[in-house]
């Protein structure tokens, strides 16, 4: 007869696999559009703009004139019972090149970095192809968890820079900035959160905290790691921002829906903010908070769509996320003033 144990093993995997479904996803009024209309972030005259390519999950690629940086792309959706039970999970190089062909390859190749908010497998599977065969100039930065996971990679060492926790940002202190050289960009990484998929539990929680010598075989492989959230800024020739993003891959508590303490310049206001859809009611008041708080002038919402499934496929949203109550709160607090895009659409923001 089965042990207790066992059956605890069996029950826990449900639940997760009730969990992730509930994720991201539903039948919603989010007014999802392949095509978006160009957005004005300007008090007076625009003469700057800023390309936000929605690459799908919580996978962008912005671009300001010459100016370049990727958030982890994820093209290789492995099936909810290849990601709950310990199935081989690897990255679909074919796919990925094919979905790359899509993007602006100039700008992808540009890139001088490529930012990843934690160490899930839907966040890290696909980097290391594309930042090898693609974003070739691309610093990978993110976690100690994911540097881990990524030393085993065919990547250069010298390509990804693990952040350590004294160089963060929190609603208590400035951290540290990274400018991105020869680019008008920078970026902080800030302390966040990833929301727990059901009863308080979260999928493959934990760190990695050795460098690994053959990447993960299954999903739950990918551990969460440090989950980070990062201030983008574009910077006008004076230094001072012109333009500023919050991006986020994971919903995080209303404690963190502050910047930190900037004096100066620096203490610049939140244009764009990046939220995720998934999960966003497992903690309380999101995106509630950081829309309240923050007050945007344009919040995206990303990580909506299936991701168990092809992204080849015809889009839907991943099964049972409350989607009319996420869009009931951005509503609300934001009217008229989010959009959820199609993946490898383009918005266009001008500032």
């Amino acid at each position: 007869m089965p042990s207790r144990r066992w059956w605890g093993r069996r029950l826990f995997t449900i639940h997760t696999a009730v969990a992730l479904l509930a994720g991201c996803g539903g039948k919603a009024p989010l007014r999802t559009t392949p095509a978006p209309a160009p957005v004005d972030l300007c008090d007076g005259r625009c003469t700057e703009t800023l390309d936000v390519t929605f690459l799908g999950v919580a996978g962008f690629l912005m671009r300001s004139g010459p100016d370049a940086l990727l958030t982890a792309p994820a093209f290789t959706n492995p099936g909810l019972l290849r990601v709950v039970f310990p199935f081989t999970v690897r990255s679909d190089t074919a796919l990925v090149a094919r979905r790359m062909a899509l993007v602006d390859t100039a700008a992808v190749a540009s890139a001088r970095a490529l930012l990843v908010g934690h160490a899930h497998y839907d966040h890290l599977l696909d980097v290391p192809f594309v930042a090898r065969r693609f974003a070739t100039r691309a610093t990978i930065y993110g976690g100690r968890t994911m540097a881990n996971i990524l030393a085993a990679a065919p990547l250069d060492p010298g390509r990804v820079r693990a952040i350590e926790l004294f160089e963060l940002g929190d609603p208590t202190r400035v951290g540290h900035w990274f400018p991105l050289a020869g680019t008008r960009l920078r970026f902080m990484p800030l302390l966040s959160e990833h929301a727990p998929n059901v009863g308080g539990a979260t999928f493959a929680p934990g760190r990695i905290w050795h460098p690994l010598r053959r990447l993960p075989r299954t999903a739950g492989g990918y551990k969460l790691g440090e989950p980070y959230a990062y201030l983008i800024d574009v910077m006008r020739p004076d230094s001072t921002p012109a333009l500023r993003i919050l991006y986020q891959d994971a919903a995080a508590s209303p404690e963190l829906a502050h910047l930190p303490p900037f004096v100066g310049t620096d203490a610049r206001p939140v244009d764009l903010l990046i939220v995720t859809a998934g999960n966003f009611d497992a903690v309380p008041d999101y995106p509630t908070a950081y829309l309240q708080r923050l007050r945007p002038r344009l919040t995206i919402v990303a990580h909506w769509e299936d991701f168990f499934r092809s992204p080849e496929r015809p889009l839907r949203a991943i099964p049972l996320l409350r989607s009319r109550e996420l869009a009931r709160r951005l509503e609300r607090d934001a009217p008229g003033r989010w959009i959820t895009m199609d993946p490898m659409a383009t918005l266009r923001i001008r500032f």
